[in-house]
């Protein structure tokens, strides 16, 4: 039995959806398991994207019973309304996102206060977990998501291990009115990715049959932009097609659940991020992670220290394998000019079967170690004993 207990989750919306899709992801998991949830948001508007039960216009709001919603920013309304409260017996910190001050000074050591990490598969998460740092007078957690047992995990709900890909291919097509653009040999791809030219030359060049699916987001405004200079001919606001005949759908931005029906429904998906990346993996559905960009290629070698855990080579073929960490490095490398990104991806489109394979036997290894949901809620209550 898990005890009922009050949670403050602090997020700052800095990258789009990402930072706002794993808090209210891990939100929504910890309400399921009868906890209370206030989650304060810098960014109202980003949130709306991928919940529109969320009122841009209100500083303070309930979505349900468990969960209120707090309007986090610098206006006097708002640091108002944060000065009146009281911290929540359990508070996460999203990211290392700083805390308001005002907030800070209520802050006693009856309080748990756990900064949650970004996820990451490298080795030396596994020494920093839980680990306990005294700073400005108070006590912290640092609490590190990953993909072995001496982690947190990742998160992931049980409603959603069960649900039968075809069903949902069938269901998308004809939801977005796309059928005649595709066979029964039609492979279908989503991209949700950043500005990335590798993708769009992949878009360009492809000849194989591909139909691919890209929710509104930045890269789809940069497609967009480009598409009277790169040669793909726009059929109506949302379609496009290369000089092929491969078509390219563009659709309106959606809540998670839809999101997670569009992995679903497709065959190989371009993720990006932490948020994406990790459904594509509880979904068990093979995909490309373009990861978040940062100064002198470091994502590089995180990107690197996941493949290595990811894929099995008892499994996938050298063959593949060497084009998984081809194609990308390709897509996360800026500047990158070299045209075989296109042969590699034939060869992993080619080879889906042993991808998925692979995929199904990693979603087993992640949900042995348990969610972060409830690896969080396991370890706070530990701490209050």
């Amino acid at each position: 039995m898990i005890n009922r207990t009050v949670w403050d989750i602090f997020c700052k919306v800095i990258d789009n959806f990402g930072d706002i899709g794993v808090s209210y992801r891990l939100t929504k998991e910890l309400a399921t398991n009868n906890q209370k949830i206030r989650l304060f948001v810098s960014d109202l508007k980003a949130f709306n994207r991928i919940e529109p039960k969320v009122n841009i216009n209100l500083y303070h709001q309930s979505l349900d019973d468990n969960i209120e919603i707090i309007l986090w920013n610098n206006q006097s309304e708002s640091l108002n309304l944060i000065k009146q409260l009281t911290p929540s017996n359990i508070i996460i910190e999203m990211f290392a996102c700083n805390l308001p001050e005002i907030y800070i000074s209520k802050i006693t050591n009856e309080n748990i206060w756990i900064n949650l990490e970004y996820l990451s598969a490298e080795d030396w998460v596994e020494e920093y977990h839980q680990k306990l740092s005294y700073e400005g007078g108070h006590f912290k957690y640092f609490f590190f998501p990953g993909f072995t047992s001496k982690t947190g995990g990742v998160n992931f709900e049980g409603k959603y291990l069960n649900k039968l890909p075809k069903q949902c291919k069938n269901q998308i097509l004809e939801k977005l009115n796309i059928n005649r653009y595709v066979s029964n040999n039609t492979l279908l791809c989503s991209i949700f990715c950043y500005e990335n030219n590798v993708i769009l030359k992949l878009l360009c060049n492809i000849k194989k049959d591909v139909l691919f699916i890209i929710p509104q987001s930045i890269f789809s405004d940069y497609l967009l932009d480009k598409v009277s200079s790169i040669g793909l001919t726009k059929i109506d606001e949302t379609l496009l097609k290369n000089e092929n005949n491969i078509f390219i759908k563009i659709i309106p931005m959606t809540n998670q659940e839809n999101y997670d029906n569009l992995l679903l429904s497709c065959d190989l998906n371009i993720v990006r991020g932490e948020d994406s990346f990790v459904r594509a993996q509880i979904l068990s559905k093979p995909f490309i992670w373009n990861i978040y960009q940062q100064k002198d290629n470091i994502h590089l070698v995180k990107l690197k220290s996941f493949l290595d855990k990811y894929i099995d080579k008892s499994i996938v073929s050298p063959k593949v394998t060497n084009s998984i960490y081809d194609f990308s490095n390709a897509i996360n490398t800026p500047l990158y000019e070299n045209n075989d990104y296109l042969n590699d991806f034939y060869i992993i489109i080619d080879h889906l079967q042993e991808l998925k394979q692979n995929s199904i036997i990693w979603r087993k290894n992640l949900i042995k170690n348990n969610s972060l949901c409830l690896n969080l809620i396991k370890f706070a209550q530990l701490i209050e004993k």
